[in-house]
């Protein structure tokens, strides 16, 4: 049971390092100007900004982060109907502290191509092992995934991590560019069901 464990969590780390090569080659020169340069380039890019330099400065401040005084002042205006993407600026907070703000926006939108054909692949592969290429391990109840299942679980990652939606919504649309959680959806869902 544990030798089992050790390889299916070397296994995702080596598909966790494919799909960060992968990301990194199709989001060239992104990497190489990785904190001088937005990825993005349309007008929403510097709302997402403003929101995680908002975000921030709400928490460390003790602000509420769904109103601001800092827009149409001195009255203020609610952020409840607000594109905020606090998930999403709860990444950057701490990686902007740490490589500075446009790093930090930029790990965040290469971490929703990584973390989308991750979860793809996890989602995939559970799928393909429900329906028969796989055995089921008695003891864990955990799926023990057929080597031959884990070929079309990456393409499948392939796929979602790097379609044309994804790629158009990084480049200004952070909140809508975050994939990465609708194949943990439906992976809980579908564990949940079971």
């Amino acid at each position: 049971m544990r030798g089992d464990t050790v390889v299916r969590f070397r296994r995702d780390l080596l598909v966790l390092l494919f799909f960060t090569a992968l990301t990194l080659l199709m989001t060239w020169p992104l990497i190489t100007k990785i904190g001088s340069v937005y990825a993005g380039n349309n007008e929403d890019l510097w709302t997402f900004q403003w929101d995680n330099w908002w975000t921030r400065l709400a928490l460390q401040h003790g602000l509420d982060p769904l109103y601001t005084q800092y827009q149409f002042f001195p009255g203020g205006v609610s952020l409840a109907a607000h594109s905020l993407s606090f998930y999403n600026s709860l990444i950057w907070i701490p990686l902007a502290a740490v490589f500075g703000d446009i790093a930090g926006y930029n790990i965040t939108i290469l971490f929703t191509f990584i973390l989308s054909g991750y979860t793809m692949f996890k989602l995939a592969e559970y799928l393909l092992v429900n329906w028969g290429s796989g055995t089921w391990d008695q003891g864990v109840g955990c799926p023990t995934p057929d080597p031959r299942s884990w070929i079309p679980a990456l393409i499948a990652g392939i796929i979602f991590a790097f379609a044309p939606y994804h790629f158009s919504q990084s480049l200004g649309h952070v909140s809508l560019a975050s994939v990465q959680w609708f194949p943990l959806l439906a992976l809980f869902v579908l564990k949940t069901a079971r």
